[in-house]
């Protein structure tokens, strides 16, 4: 049966309503050195993080066709190096007091390295017109991933599927419109899936790498016909995989990078060619399951950015990629609010030599928090970040620029049944918020971005885990 529901947005207040209440979330977007090719080993273990097992479900299978409906809500209110080094501290963002020791801050900043920096208020924007779609899924997904997969020029989408072990393809058939496709069978496994997508074997094919279990499935595509090409063991426990560029000449073969939930483990497989892959030694490093996958200091290699084990996720850890499959130590960035959920990384201010920024996801007594060090050079940032404060507590998302403006923006999902975009200001920052109402919550796992209708914009793919919805948003 198909589903489909009106997406609204709410109206919020420019100093923001208070938290809604506490809910167990994953994480979803990084010393001690080193094992064979700069791989960091010796690191100390830490409590796991919790896990998820998603409820067994069935449902009938979907019709075809999409539910379209335009709204027009009413206002609401309101270079290259190894080594990471930090800048001098960056006096617009701090009130120049000291915190710390039993010190603290007045309401409205926060303590960051000994210094209290004021909490910048994220005002709404002005509503525009919203076009939403709607797509039934089969399965309840935990993952999702847009990406051509059969070579037609324009952005289908695959979720996993965790209760039958499989990933449930939807086609697009025309600008816009998605019909249920093939399923691709994964080897049994139980828990959740995560996907990633990219030309593995360099055919130029996009194939899917999908972590299910401990164990990550190489999926080769074929002309639209899927093979297994193997399997990879990543230790055990529920894993996220990445794709990372192996290649410092520029992009090429792809290396996959796998970071765990309940432990700090991370294993690197080196793409060899053919969709073929050779392990390197895992290693414990000190970064949690909401890494950042990006080239950091301008070398063409991936780096982690993440929140730090050791440091109860209040602090950010970067570790460098060296070349030969491992990484290094690059530097700690401290933060500020509880534990850190996710830290992002990308060119959030407009420079000519394209720096990369750093963002984090977190949350204070008062509510959400995103914490952004500005890039002075490339592996190098302000130690004392920008705090700015969102009307929800963000549980995960991803940078892209939606509007398009040319400025990056933030998609986030929340704890409630919201998805939350903030429009970047191009200095760094988020000029204002929107916020999306969805029929249930959404996941970081859970959220794409792509020009879907091929018109020039980038829509938002999403999907509503309770409807079995695939949900595609437009702003206009």
């Amino acid at each position: 049966m198909l589903r489909w529901m009106t997406l609204g947005v709410f109206g919020v207040v420019a100093c923001g309503p208070s938290p809604p209440p506490e809910n167990d979330t994953e994480g979803g977007s990084s010393s001690t050195t080193n094992t064979s090719n700069g791989s960091m080993t010796g690191l100390p273990m830490t409590s796991p993080l919790p896990g998820t097992d998603p409820t067994i479900t069935t449902a009938d299978p979907p019709t075809t066709g999409a539910v379209t409906s335009e709204v027009d809500p009413s206002a609401t209110t309101g270079n290259e190096t190894n080594t990471v080094t930090t800048s001098p501290t960056s006096a617009t963002s701090t009130t120049g007091g000291e915190c710390g020791g039993g010190a603290e801050c007045p309401f409205g900043q926060g303590c960051v390295a000994g210094q209290c920096v004021s909490v910048e208020v994220i005002p709404p924007c002005p509503v525009v017109a919203v076009v939403d779609s709607h797509f039934p899924l089969v399965h309840e997904p935990t993952s999702l991933v847009l990406a051509d997969l059969d070579g037609d020029n324009d952005l289908d989408v695959a979720t996993g599927a965790p209760e039958l072990s499989l990933i449930e393809v939807q086609t697009q058939v025309s600008e816009g419109e998605f019909v249920p496709g093939e399923t691709i069978a994964l080897v049994p496994a139980t828990g959740f899936i995560h996907l990633a997508a990219g030309d593995l074997d360099g055919d130029g094919d996009v194939d899917l790498a999908a972590a299910l279990g401990s164990d990550v499935d190489v999926l080769l595509n074929h002309d639209g016909v899927w093979k297994l090409e193997s399997v990879l063991d990543s230790q055990s426990g529920l894993r996220r995989v990445h794709l990372a560029n192996a290649d410092s000449a520029g992009p090429g073969l792809f290396d996959l990078i796998t970071v765990g939930a309940s432990s700090p483990n991370i294993g690197v497989w080196l793409g060899v060619g053919a969709g073929a892959f050779e392990p390197e030694p895992p290693f414990d490093a000190p970064l949690s399951f909401g890494i950042g996958v990006v080239d950091v200091n301008g070398d063409l290699l991936h780096d982690l950015v993440g929140p730090d084990f050791n440091d109860s996720f209040a602090s950010v850890g970067v570790l460098i990629r060296d070349g030969g499959g491992g990484f290094v130590d690059g530097g700690l960035l401290p933060a500020t609010g509880e534990s850190l959920v996710q830290v992002l990384a990308g060119d959030l201010a407009d420079d000519p030599e394209d720096i990369v920024e750093l963002l984090a996801l977190t949350r204070d007594a008062v509510g959400g928090l995103v914490i952004l060090w500005s890039g002075k050079e490339h592996g190098a940032w302000d130690p004392v970040p920008r705090l700015m404060r969102p009307s929800f507590p963000l549980s995960g998302g991803l940078l892209a620029d939606v509007d398009p403006d040319g400025d990056v923006d933030l998609v986030a999902a929340t704890e409630t049944n919201a998805l939350v975009v903030l429009h970047g200001d191009g200095s760094g920052g988020f000029a204002c918020e929107r916020v999306f109402e969805l029929g249930s919550p959404t996941t970081a796992e859970l959220l794409a971005v792509g020009d879907v209708d091929l018109q020039g914009v980038r829509e938002i793919v999403t999907a509503d885990v309770s409807l079995r919805d695939l949900v595609v948003i437009k702003t206009l």
